[in-house]
């Protein structure tokens, strides 16, 4: 990404933030503070995240539900490469029975896939909310 270390870690550690890398038309009933977000999205249902764990300029850990009881983390390794440059990689762990993995993993391997894209072409690193 075009953008530090620093300056991606902070932006992703305020969850009023993460708003700015979904598509206003694939959720809707965003709720958010500092470190939770909640809202609903299409085909998916309610998720809720949270942010648990956070490892300055480098990794970021969120936990989450959807669908009431399946719970999940997403995970953000930031790896600072330059002064003004950085490698993010990104990983979602859930756990689920077997049936409900079934049908949601297309839509959140879309929903990741959205996520990452817009993260990729986002250019207000540094207008951060702290």
């Amino acid at each position: 990404m075009t953008c530090n270390a620093r300056d991606i870690y902070l932006f992703v550690t305020n969850m009023e933030n993460f708003r700015q890398f979904i598509p206003g038309d694939t959720i809707s009933g965003w709720i958010s503070d500092a470190d939770s977000c909640r809202f609903e999205v299409n085909s998916i249902g309610s998720v809720s995240i949270k942010l648990t764990e956070k490892e300055p300029y480098s990794r970021v850990i969120y936990n989450g539900e959807a669908l009431s009881n399946n719970s999940f983390s997403i995970h953000l390794d930031i790896r600072g490469r330059d002064e003004e440059s950085s490698v993010t990689g990104l990983v979602l762990k859930a756990e689920m029975e077997p049936l409900m993995k079934m049908i949601i993993s297309k839509p959140a391997a879309q929903f990741l896939e959205m996520l990452v894209s817009e993260m990729e072409k986002f250019r207000g690193w540094k207008q951060v909310k702290e």
